[in-house]
């Protein structure tokens, strides 16, 4: 079993799914033949991690980092930190090009 907890707003969960008791149940492949449950191990590691990065404020931080570069729709643009770096250095350069662009026009 599983309690939600929720750390901030940007978390995405609704106000009725915190301190909501969550159950995972196997039913011996009935409705998803050879899908495991949720390993705990790998619960436990997100929400210590997920602990951590609130209370040091480093959550904060990456949220405006993804919050900057998501798409509007609501979803980030990236699914890992190689792709994230890509994505900046990207808008680094559009911006390098824009300031030359400005330079040019004076």
């Amino acid at each position: 079993m599983y309690t939600v907890k929720k750390y901030s707003d940007f978390s995405g969960l609704g106000p009725s799914d915190v301190n909501k008791t969550i159950e995972f149940s196997n039913h011996d492949g009935e409705l998803a033949p050879g899908v495991d449950l949720p390993n705990p191990h790998f619960f436990a590691i997100h929400a210590a991690i997920a602990g951590i990065l609130v209370m040091s404020g480093a959550g904060r931080f990456f949220d405006k980092l993804l919050e900057k570069f998501a798409d509007g729709g609501g979803s980030f643009p990236v699914h890992c930190w190689e792709e994230f770096d890509e994505m900046v250095q990207l808008s680094e350069v559009k911006e390098l090009v824009q300031n030359l662009q400005t330079l040019q026009v004076q």
